[in-house]
């Protein structure tokens, strides 16, 4: 009779086979206590980010989970995903992408202690070990920091240091929502960290993907031109997938944007612009021309908005709308940022009423008085 491995035992940190994941999980239960949750990650050579860590604390215990030597993350994603447990985590915006595409969705409700830190007024995007250092007075081992988390097998300074990055997060939390609640600010983190659960954020299968490595490639091509760019981002998101690679790996940013300039009608034209090495060109030349092709077909449609320039009384609302948002941020401790960025504030001048600066807390806080301004600031 083959016999059962040691079950998961409160004491330990490393949970590396699958009885012992069952047995935390089982520990850990449903609902109730808020979880505090990290992930460990490699991707430099792939497409998909490959989970190679979960890191988790709850009560006393703080586990690391390795994903790699676990059969199964089942029992793992049924108490990641429990609706009714809070997740606690520090800049979680990777991590939500990486868990959304282990476990099929993102976990929610979170609550991020960066989003909390810079509206408690400790800094814009504060780190981690930063963060841990001016609230808990603990200085982090680093020396693991760019560490290869798929090789095998850790080593304990590895462990040790996952481990930190959920250790210290309990008492961040407890301290970062008095500082919020006597702030009165808590509800602003709540609002932000609910619309960071949303699943089509993370979704690095979706249609759109394609855009998140071109965003600002295509402003100031004609409508048919950014048609090609559209065109070749798509081709390329596709390759990079089918191929798990990362998407610069298969033609750069450069390449893409010199042939949406210039567009390659054959293998000659491309090759004369000397945008792709001779390898990519006799691998993939032809692909890319087809492409091409397929943009200088597509309806000649605007895929990148070109802003006009501001008039007179739109630069005159920017500037009274960026000063008085500079000076109320300092006033109150809030970095300006947060509220709205100097886009957001063009954007308003422009007369655009899709902004979260006019939504919830942001439009409490600031918004409604840049209404104002602009009604005032109308001939």
């Amino acid at each position: 009779m083959m016999k059962r491995k040691p079950q998961y035992n409160p004491n330990a940190e490393l949970v590396d086979h699958q009885p012992a994941l069952v047995d935390l999980c089982r520990a850990i239960g449903g609902g109730g206590e808020a979880l505090m949750l990290d992930t460990e990650f490699m991707r430099v050579n792939t497409y998909y980010p490959r989970l190679c860590l979960v890191q988790v604390a709850f009560g006393t215990t703080v586990a690391c989970v390795d994903v790699l030597r676990c059969d199964s993350l089942a029992p793992l994603a049924d108490v990641i995903l429990e609706e009714r447990r809070l997740k606690v985590m520090h800049s979680c915006r990777q991590d939500l992408e990486i868990l959304h595409l282990a476990l099929g969705r993102a976990p929610a409700p979170v609550f991020d202690t960066q989003l909390a830190a810079t509206a408690a007024g400790h800094g814009d995007q504060i780190g981690y070990a930063a963060l841990v250092h001016e609230l808990l007075q603990v200085k982090l081992e680093k020396s693991a920091q760019r560490t290869d988390w798929s090789r095998r097998p850790l080593s304990g300074a590895q462990v040790r240091y996952a481990l930190d990055d959920v250790r210290y997060l309990a008492a961040m939390f407890a301290r970062l929502r008095i500082e919020l609640g006597r702030r009165g600010r808590l509800a602003w983190v709540e609002e932000d960290c609910a619309a960071l659960s949303d699943d089509a954020l993370h979704d690095m299968n979706a249609a759109g993907a394609w855009l998140r490595g071109v965003r600002r490639l295509g402003a100031g091509l004609d409508v048919q031109k950014q048609q090609v760019l559209k065109h070749l981002a798509e081709w390329r998101e596709e390759t990079a997938r089918r191929a798990d690679r990362p998407r610069e790996w298969i033609v750069d940013n450069a390449a893409l944007a010199a042939m949406a300039r210039n567009p390659p009608r054959t293998l000659k034209e491309l090759a004369a612009l000397k945008v792709v090495p001779p390898r990519t060109l006799r691998r993939r030349g032809d692909a890319l021309v087809r492409a091409v092709d397929r943009g200088l077909r597509a309806a000649p449609v605007a895929v990148w908005k070109t802003e006009s320039p501001m008039s007179a009384r739109q630069k005159k609302l920017f500037h009274r709308c960026r000063d008085f948002l500079a000076a109320h941020c300092e006033r109150h401790a809030v970095p300006a940022p947060l509220v709205a960025t100097v886009d957001d504030l063009k954007n308003f001048a422009r007369g655009r009423r899709d902004l979260a600066l006019l939504r919830g807390w942001r439009h409490d806080f600031a918004g409604r008085r840049m209404e104002r301004m602009a009604y005032n600031a109308r001939p």
